[in-house]
């Protein structure tokens, strides 16, 4: 199930945050696309504490010029940015 959603407003690609019994990732959908991307997480949706996995996240925002986007990552009590190519 979605929680989040941010619209890019230069590309119009849907930054989502998935999070369900079996998901703890962040996927992208770019204009047009008929399959999303697993930006940050596991693609599997795995939960873990490592640097570039995530545990239950909650928000996302992306800063003004779409370089970094920050996550709230619920389950390990922490705020994570991943950079945005």
């Amino acid at each position: 199930m979605p929680i989040a959603l941010w619209l890019s407003q230069k590309t119009g690609n849907i930054y989502i945050d998935i999070i369900n019994r079996h998901n703890s990732r962040i996927q992208l959908w770019k204009q047009n696309a008929t399959e999303s991307v697993t930006i940050a997480g596991s693609p599997l949706g795995q939960a873990s504490s490592t640097t570039t996995l995530l545990s239950g996240p909650n928000e996302l925002v992306v800063n003004a010029n779409e370089t970094i986007m920050y996550v709230s990552d619920a389950g390990n009590k922490r705020i994570q940015n991943f950079q945005l190519i």
